[in-house]
């Protein structure tokens, strides 16, 4: 049933591209109308799977039947409107004359994403963000039939946006298994060098300059690490690169009308895949706002914002209401927020965070030598009397997804700027200025509104994504023709030690080991090659002390089919759903332990005949049943047919 999607995909590509061939404008084609339909079917997406969820039909069945509805009506508006032959004549009438450089770029990038490809498509999901909350959830919604809340051990699972991992479920009720989960990541970071090299062009970068935006993006360790998971990361970054090509675009002529509704999707489908996108859309949303006044209407631009206003909200009214009947707010329990925007309360303290955030970025193959950079700059700043970085002693991992940093990209940006001064004179100030002005705010409010801890450095990968045509322009516009070339195969080719070396989940394993591809531990060890590992090692690349009791657990009870978990609040809880297959063996796992506010969740109904817990060491009997086991005090079993709903059993 994957076919399906792929094709109304295609379809409605193929339709766009003939409508936008139509118009013979210079700024669309191609990837513009890629962007476009993912905007128009991340919004289709998000709306039937809402529908279904209300209904409690999220099953295989009933998503194939909604993407086959979407196919016929996507062919039929193409062949009724004759926007399909238009676009394949134009597919077939496009012929690229690529040259030499255009080869080797395009030779070493494949290579790059199909390594990444395989990586993402033999790994289980085992980053800790994955275990805890993103599949996690996607595990319950699939068993639930529905996107509905539920008792959880971590509420991180429900109030979070929700966007990236409704793809993965989807993909899961259609595939039957967790298999292609990694690709949402890996399908964002490719769109979102569509979007890079797309931006680039509209801010006036020709081909060599295309070429470097895409690179830059292609390069950032950040993006390459979490291209194998099912972070959110990417997908925030390209649903802001997707709206900034509605911008930019704006600045050029006038938007179309499914460019519009193109915009809308981009923006609403970014609010509802992550709270960062919040404080990273602001300033564009506010520069397009005032472009639209500038040449257009006052009625005119008010109708276009409140159709954005309508289409946003309905992409986002699920989720909202939910959070809001339970947690009195849209976006979840107001003193998770407030911990998050510490910063806007204290003002004093934004330079010393901005610095942080660009420090965490210079991240070194050694720990060491990013430690005593570190120690260096606090040591120089309190000998003049500024303590910024007091108390700033972050965790280093340059081949880890939750610490990586993007040291080359850092250091090019302040080289950006130098070229964009040279080359003032070859660029087209106007939009390249206002750009610029747009990146920085991005920046400067990500600082404020955002409290970006060690492991949390990947919330700035779409400001990266963002800055990466600046980056294109920049390398193009000097005069010197050799400079944008050399920074592409420069970018893509030290970028392999990330696609090769993560740490977690390495296609070239560094170990002491004579596995097959594996090498000694020259910048740190790693896991052990997810190309011969045992997949179930590899979902515990991260918690090697735990895949042990936490498998050991599973087997024992696996005859039972109704299997509740007492677990703390970041326990890698996925493992357990993967260990025993479910909801896909039958087995139904809940919750019986939960926050008073979510206690109206939990099924009287559900008697479970075994129970896991990782809290309950020392304890011979748990709600009725009796202690099996205990795993090396790391899981507790208890089994038995006498379930009392009362803790103290």
């Amino acid at each position: 049933m994957i076919i399906l999607p792929l094709l109304t995909f295609g379809v409605v590509f193929l339709g766009l591209f003939g409508l936008n061939s139509r118009r013979q404008d210079r700024w669309g084609g191609g990837r513009l109308s890629l962007l476009e339909s993912a905007a128009f079917l991340g919004a289709y997406l998000a709306a039937f799977t809402e529908i279904l969820s209300l209904l409690r039909l999220l099953t295989g069945p009933w998503s194939a039947l909604c993407w086959g509805l979407a196919l016929i009506l996507a062919g039929w508006l193409g062949w009724r409107g004759g926007w399909l032959a238009d676009g394949l004549h134009a597919l077939l009438a496009h012929r690229p004359r690529p040259d030499g450089f255009d080869w080797a770029a395009g030779a070493i990038l494949a290579l790059i994403l199909i390594l990444l490809l395989v990586a993402a498509l033999v790994s289980p999901s085992n980053n800790n963000d994955s275990l805890q909350y993103h599949m996690s959830r996607v595990m319950h919604w699939a068993q639930d039939r529905s996107l509905g809340f539920y008792a959880t051990a971590y509420e991180a699972q429900l109030y979070n946006p929700i966007w990236a991992e409704t793809v993965v479920l989807d993909l899961h009720l259609l595939w039957g298994s967790d298999r292609l989960a990694n690709l949402v990541q890996w399908s964002s970071l490719l769109l979102a060098l569509i979007g890079a090299s797309l931006l680039a062009k509209l801010l006036g970068a020709g081909r060599r300059g295309q070429w470097a935006a895409a690179a830059f993006t292609a390069g950032l360790p950040m993006a390459l690490l979490e291209a194998t998971s099912t972070q959110n990361d990417l997908v925030t970054a390209f649903w802001l690169v997707d709206l900034l090509v509605f911008i930019v675009l704006s600045v050029r002529r006038r938007l179309y009308r499914d460019e519009l509704i193109g915009l809308s999707g981009a923006f609403g489908l970014g609010l509802l895949t992550k709270g960062s996108f919040y404080p990273f859309a602001t300033a564009p949303m506010v520069f397009f706002i005032v472009i639209q006044f500038r040449t257009d209407k006052p009625g005119r631009v008010i109708l276009r914002g409140v159709t954005i206003g309508l289409i946003v909200a309905a992409l986002n009214a699920g989720y909202w209401t939910r959070n809001t009947l339970v947690y009195g707010g849209p976006l979840g329990p107001a003193s998770y927020f407030e911990n998050k925007a510490v910063n806007f309360r204290n003002p004093a303290r934004i330079p010393g965070v901005m610095l942080e955030n660009i420090l965490l970025n210079l991240s070194m193959p050694k720990d060491s030598l990013s430690s005593s950079m570190v120690r260096e700059l606090t040591a120089s700043f309190d000998s003049i009397g500024l303590h910024t970085l007091d108390g700033f002693t972050p965790q280093w991992g340059w081949n880890h997804e939750d610490l990586a940093g993007n040291p080359l990209q850092m250091i090019a940006i302040p080289l950006t700027l130098l070229l964009l001064i040279l080359g003032w004179r070859r660029i087209d100030r106007g939009p390249v200025g206002a750009y610029l002005a747009v990146c920085i705010g991005v920046f400067v409010l990500m600082s404020v509104f955002i409290r970006i801890a060690d492991v949390e450095r990947r919330y700035q990968l779409p400001f990266f994504v963002a800055w990466a045509p600046l980056f294109g322009l920049a390398a193009a516009a000097t005069g010197r023709k050799w400079l944008a070339p050399a920074s592409v195969l420069l970018l893509l080719s030290v970028s392999f030690p990330w696609v090769l070396f993560n740490r977690t989940r390495p296609l070239i394993a560094m170990r002491p080991s004579s596995d097959p591809f594996t090498i000694p531990c020259l910048a740190g060890c790693t896991a052990g090659s997810v190309l011969n590992e045992p997949p179930v090692r590899v979902l515990f690349a991260d918690w090697i002390d735990l895949q042990g009791p936490y498998a050991d657990a599973a087997i024992r009870q696996s005859a039972c089919s109704s299997v509740g978990l007492q677990l703390d609040s970041h326990d890698i809880e996925y493992a357990f759903w993967w260990l025993l297959d479910a909801p896909r063996s039958g087995i139904r796992l809940e919750s019986i332990s939960t926050y008073p506010q979510l206690e109206r969740f939990i099924d009287p109904g559900f008697k479970p005949c075994a129970i896991l817990c990782t809290v309950c060491r020392g304890k011979t009997s748990l709600h009725g049943l009796g202690l099996v086991s205990d795993y090396t005090g790391k899981v507790q079993l208890y089994m038995g047919p006498d379930f009392s709903p009362e803790p103290g059993q």
